[in-house]
């Protein structure tokens, strides 16, 4: 495989689901919390979870899934997960992604790989 495409998307539920009051236990636990947050499909009213995968260059074969809580952010996450991928696959591949990769700190985590990723509009240069 030449290359790996990282993306994220986010799924609204319905009904209601209870909150964990002990954060540390959730994580322990590998629970995600499903909560409102920054609604894609404009369904603010619905509590939401966050679903990260990494797929082959013919998107025929998903390589990496992780489901998160919904107030997660794909800016933040990034480069953390094309880290995670790449120490458990290790294979020199280019990385794809979308705009969020393109930070200061996810670029720092990601120096040694081959990425390519969209230059996002919000930034200065970019207008």
């Amino acid at each position: 495989m030449d290359s790996f495409y990282l993306d994220s998307s986010s799924f609204h539920v319905h009904g209601d689901y209870g909150t964990v009051t002990d954060d540390e236990a959730s994580v322990q636990s590998g629970l995600i919390t499903i909560t409102y947050g920054y609604s894609r499909d404009h369904r603010p009213d619905l509590k939401q979870f966050i679903l990260d995968f990494m797929c082959s260059s013919d998107g025929d074969l998903s390589l990496y899934l992780r489901v998160a809580d919904e107030n997660e952010v794909d800016s933040a996450m990034f480069g953390t997960l094309m880290a995670d991928f790449h120490k458990q696959w290790q294979i020199d591949a280019l990385f794809v992604a979308d705009a969020p990769l393109y930070t200061k700190d996810n670029l720092q985590m990601i120096v040694s790989f081959r990425w390519v990723s969209r230059f996002p509009g919000t930034l200065t240069t970019a207008k």
